[in-house]
């Protein structure tokens, strides 16, 4: 809204209470940089930066002849390794070359520099709507009157001339740029060099002849002398003074595709390096003073650029149905716990089945170890997954509902190294269980009036140690289409991982070093914390009763137990009380060390050895016996260190 309010140098004291706004414009900028590869502490180191950050814009028609129009951030090899070209046709006709890497040395789609993974995704923002009027109470603005700019064009432009009206172009990187500058890129398309090229020196701030009569008097540099100069309707065309409709690559590696409608062959791409902002921007509009407007921007990514246009293309349908768009059941909330038997408890909540078309529930795990082919199981399969339908399915199987490859890449054979699941995946099913079945989970637990569903994970994955990240989708039987694309059925999304609320609360999930790592249970789950299988606490009357008894493990211990990492060697006490000492002798009855446990994590009774002395003496191969005492009761117990 403008409140008439000027106060153009910001002391405070207003230069008019009355100013109608001329020529507002409005961007959104960005800088393409990695920030994946994190510490334990949650920040960020330059490890993560990618070689090749590269942004553009994509014009190619779409399979009804409009531009696809998406704005996009991605990454290519480095760019000391393009070091010939290629040539191509676009499909206005144009014959274009653009740099190329040479077999052998087209690592694409390297995200994270120092990992090496293939994740090859595509981000971007853009406008798609400005409105007349304020938001109305449903969010939804689809139905009121488009606000025009100055130049009596649509606000970003629909149809044939979708993104037409709209300004794409690579900023600049040094400190003297200014609110002018912004200002010339943000309405850049309507000048005729308004950041066409990455040289500011060669802004032609002339207005584009596409759309304004340049025989008509107009001041250089000055937008509102352009209103009056606007050619005729039918006589307009498409603006061209950024970047936009260019076809200049300095990297594109969407071409050559077995489809030719998923080829890059309109726009433009130009590579960063900390050098200048991303800019996407839309404008000029005049406001008098009290009107008010609505701003419609979206977000999207996907896998390749064809995930991001699909991504694109789902949020203008959502916007264009006014939100209104298929829904799955709600999302069931979870708890993971180890069971009794050492194994993952997932438990759940009945919630999804206030759903009319509720069909079943699917349980998904992804484990740190083992390690995946980025290339076979990585982000090619982000999208598709959940098209899962047979149990604990083999990487092969898991890879055939992948999204294609980049057939492009060309690389070393140590180039791509293998990749560490998380929380993002890759998942796979490991139980569907449909509505007719349920009454086999039911819970019996204490807890069985908060979750009332429960599943063990029997799987031989499933080990001492490990870290998991489990989720509950709730799925439907409806069917449908949207944004084009037809459907069977809607589930859920792994938002509940390991319990997770899936909103943004505490600090990142795998930050377990920073201050900031919650303590209880109940923020653990909040964050969906990685889950590490380990025996849960016991009852020292438990073992009282001869019904457990304490154990170690690995028994005998070898160098690199599966739940040693880096140079860290230990051995695992466990199904332990709160309480417990544990004294350990060697055979010839000398203390070597004694151990403590006061956890009163009820899903934790372990206790870690790191097999050094009371000394600080790395333990020498041999048998070793300890003695556990606990509330009423002891137990004697032996081990062995082979190193």
């Amino acid at each position: 809204t403008n409140t008439g309010v000027l106060d153009a140098d910001g002391n405070g004291t207003p230069e008019s209470t009355n100013n109608r706004i001329n020529a507002l414009v409005l961007n959104m900028r960005s800088e393409p940089i990695n920030s994946m590869a994190n510490s334990l502490a949650g920040t960020r180191g330059a490890s993560g930066w990618f070689t090749g950050p590269t942004t553009g814009y994509d014009a190619t028609p779409d399979e009804n002849g409009e531009p696809w129009d998406v704005p996009v951030n991605f990454t290519g090899p480095s760019p000391t390794d393009l070091k010939t070209t290629k040539t191509f046709t676009t499909a206005s006709g144009k014959t274009v070359t653009i740099p190329w890497a040479a077999d052998g040395t087209r690592g694409l789609g390297n995200t994270m520099n120092g990992r090496r993974n293939y994740q090859d995704i595509f981000v971007g923002h853009n406008w798609i709507a400005v409105k007349q009027g304020a938001l109305p109470a449903n969010g939804s603005s689809v139905a009121q009157p488009d606000k025009k700019t100055i130049y009596d064009s649509h606000p970003v432009g629909a149809g044939s001339q979708r993104g037409w009206f709209t300004s794409v172009s690579k900023g600049y990187g040094n400190n003297d740029h200014n609110a002018w500058e912004n200002h010339i890129l943000s309405m850049g398309n309507w000048y005729a060099n308004g950041g066409k090229v990455w040289d500011r020196t060669k802004f032609d701030l002339r207005p584009d002849p596409n759309w304004f009569d340049t025989t008509q008097p107009y001041e250089v540099g000055n937008p509102l002398s352009f209103v009056g100069i606007v050619k005729p309707e039918g006589q307009r065309g498409r603006p061209d003074g950024s970047m936009k409709y260019n076809n200049t690559w300095t990297q594109n590696w969407e071409l050559d595709n077995p489809d030719p409608k998923d080829n890059w062959t309109e726009g433009y791409a130009y590579s960063h390096g900390f050098d200048g902002d991303f800019y996407v921007g839309v404008g000029p509009f005049s406001l008098e003073v009290g009107e008010t407007i609505n701003v419609v921007m979206i977000e999207y990514m996907g896998f390749r650029l064809q995930g991001a246009r699909q991504s694109r293309k789902a949020a203008q349908w959502a916007y264009e149905n006014s939100w209104n768009v298929p829904a799955p059941p709600p999302t069931p909330d979870i708890k993971v716990e180890p069971s009794v038997n050492v194994k993952v408890n997932v438990k759940w909540d009945n919630r999804a089945e206030a759903a009319a078309d509720f069909a079943g529930y699917k349980i998904y795990r992804t484990t740190a170890f083992p390690r995946v082919n980025s290339l076979q199981v990585g982000r090619r399969v982000m999208e598709t997954y959940h098209l899962q339908t047979k149990e604990n399915p083999t990487d092969a199987e898991l890879a055939a509902l992948g999204r294609p490859n980049n057939p492009n890449i060309s690389a070393a054979s140590d180039f791509y190294r293998v990749q560490d699941p998380d929380a993002s995946g890759p998942y796979k099913l490991v139980k569907m269980i449909p509505k007719a079945e349920l009454a086999n989970y039911l819970n019996t637990g204490a807890d069985a009036n908060q979750y009332k569903y429960a599943f063990e994970d029997p799987n031989e994955l499933v080990q001492f140690g490990f870290t998991y990240w489990y989720y509950v989708a709730a799925y439907d039987n409806e069917s449908g289409t949207m944004a084009g694309m037809p459907y069977t059925s809607l589930e859920t999304h792994k938002t509940n991982w390991n319990g997770r609320s899936g909103l943004w609360t505490g600090t990142y999930n795998f930050a377990t070093a920073s201050s900031f790592y919650p303590k209880t249970l109940t923020g653990l789950k909040d964050i969906g914390a990685n889950f590490v299988l380990k025996a849960p606490l016991v009852q020292a009357q438990s073992l009282v009763n001869g019904d457990l008894k304490i154990r170690v493990k690995p028994n005998p211990y070898k160098q690199q137990a599966l739940h040693d990492t880096g140079l860290e060697h230990k051995i695992l006490f466990f199904n332990l009380p709160t309480g417990t000492r544990i004294t350990i002798f060697d055979v010839s009855g000398q203390v070597i060390d004694v151990l403590s446990f006061t956890g009163q994590n009820p899903n934790d009774g372990t206790l870690f050895w790191d097999m050094f002395s009371k000394d600080g003496i790395e333990v020498a191969s041999g048998l070793y016996i300890y003695v556990a005492e606990y509330d009423g009761g002891q137990q004697t117990g032996y081990f062995s260190i082979l190193r």
